[in-house]
């Protein structure tokens, strides 16, 4: 995993981008695992976020979504993504979400079937911070 942040997420009015990637090797069960690719200062405002499969996942079934909640979906559910083609996907609707303490963003991969063997996807959340009250 590699784990980015934005260039000075504590700068007030920047609009800035915190990404990270997800490899298919870094899946820690057989069948699923969760990684951090983000994290956002306190006052942090997400704008957009975007998945690229930069690199087709060939597992039986991939399922990739991308949330700062519980369920990891709230950002990019996985009904956005169409993990074996390689392209850039966004939420239909983009989700725009203050956070008010420091968040960390996941991505979330499972899979039925087949384990693979190739599979890249990069996060990247855009954001400003903005003046908390």
């Amino acid at each position: 995993m590699e784990l980015q942040r934005g260039y000075n997420p504590g700068a007030l009015g920047l609009y800035q981008v915190a990404s990270g990637r997800i490899r298919i090797g870094e899946v820690a069960s057989a069948s699923a695992g969760t990684v951090n690719v983000a994290v956002l200062p306190a006052g942090a405002l997400i704008v957009n976020t975007l998945v690229e499969i930069e690199e087709a996942f060939n597992c039986g079934s991939p399922v990739l979504q991308v949330g700062k909640n519980a369920s990891v979906d709230d950002l990019v559910p996985s009904a956005s993504i169409t993990e074996g083609t390689p392209a850039f996907y966004a939420n239909g609707t983009p989700v725009i979400a203050r956070v008010t303490e420091e968040t960390t963003v996941k991505a979330k991969l499972s899979r039925t079937g087949a384990a693979g063997t190739t599979g890249i996807a990069n996060v990247m959340v855009f954001y400003v911070r903005v003046q908390e009250a």
